[in-house]
């Protein structure tokens, strides 16, 4: 029975034990503290010491408030703490980036005149990105404590070579499933269009860190907002224009972009933007400002990646057309 119990107790998660055991402590230290407040006014009441029962009753209200301050700043701390407790993922994610690019240099190296290795070495970068993503998923799931899908976009060009397209190079485990025929319809379309995704297009266009990376808490209230996923994921009810936006299976996102700026101080030059870093939740106001800081390390982390993957496949396409 107890391994029943400890076997239950490992699948609630981590944010909701924690939450939990907070809860249980305010309540058992509340109703011990009005247990004992209302035995002193019985008493001192009844031997008609009304000043000592005012004093006592002070005496407590002061400790219960000290006590709900404690508790508000364990909940307001609690967010910071998900930060170390994901530290775990985001060794494995960085680990998982400096592999591919070890990787894929050392095979456009050695073996660049290969295609069919380097078409393997494609397949095992594509699976070394959905492991990041999944670590990513995770690291948000963590911190924001709702459920959350992650998802790396691609910068191409249209079959015209006039628009730019943003595209899912890869998507975390849980979602990637899900979404495989989705994106291989997308990709054949050729309708994700960037100027008709209002916020990639911004931070796209601006070669400024305060556009690198936006968070929306609530994409059905957000002024502005346009997005191709709409099409993709319609289902053919008839809708307003203004709930177009119900069809998306989230409601916040959280975005960075991925690219190398210039910097005179190291002697880089300016790649500019390659793709976007893209987290989602089903929870509204699942973000906060702070957690632009975490996608911005990891979005900084993964140009290379990226980067080295686009070389990778043009040099694929060059030794088979």
């Amino acid at each position: 029975m107890n391994w029943g119990i400890r076997k239950l107790v490992e699948r609630i998660p981590p944010w909701a034990q924690r939450l939990g055991t907070i809860v249980i402590t305010f309540v058992a230290v509340a109703v011990g503290y009005f247990q004992f407040w209302f035995l002193f006014l019985e008493h001192f009441v009844e031997n008609k010491t009304i000043h000592d029962a005012i004093a006592i009753s002070s005496l407590f209200i002061l400790m219960f408030l000290l006590i709900l301050m404690h508790v508000v700043k364990e909940v307001s701390y609690r967010r910071h703490l998900k930060y170390y407790e994901c530290l775990d993922k985001m060794h494995s994610a960085l680990h998982n980036m400096r592999n591919i690019v070890s990787s894929i240099g050392f095979d456009i190296e050695n073996n660049g005149d290969n295609a069919e290795l380097l078409k393997r070495r494609k397949g095992a970068a594509l699976i070394a990105f959905q492991t990041i993503l999944t670590d990513v998923k995770d690291m948000f799931e963590l911190i924001a404590g709702s459920s959350c899908r992650a998802c790396i976009k691609s910068i191409s060009t249209s079959a015209n070579g006039d628009d730019l397209l943003v595209l899912a190079l890869q998507r975390d485990h849980f979602s990637a499933e899900r979404c495989r025929e989705l994106d291989r319809k997308r990709l054949a379309d050729n309708v994700d269009l960037m100027s008709q995704n209002s916020y990639f297009n911004k931070s796209y266009s601006n070669n400024n860190n305060s556009m690198a990376g936006f968070i929306i808490n609530n994409i059905h209230n957000e002024p502005g907002f346009t997005t191709t996923s709409v099409h993709a994921y319609d289902d053919g009810r008839e809708r307003k224009p203004r709930d177009a936006t119900q069809v998306l299976p989230y409601v916040s996102a959280i975005t960075y972009a991925i690219r190398q700026l210039e910097d005179e101080s190291a002697a880089l030059e300016s790649v500019g933007c390659i793709g976007f870093l893209a987290v989602d939740s089903k929870a509204p106001k699942a973000f906060l400002a702070q957690d632009l800081n975490l996608m911005a390390a990891l979005a900084d982390g993964l140009f290379h990646p990226v980067n080295s993957y686009r070389i990778l496949l043009g040099r694929i396409e060059a030794l088979t057309s």
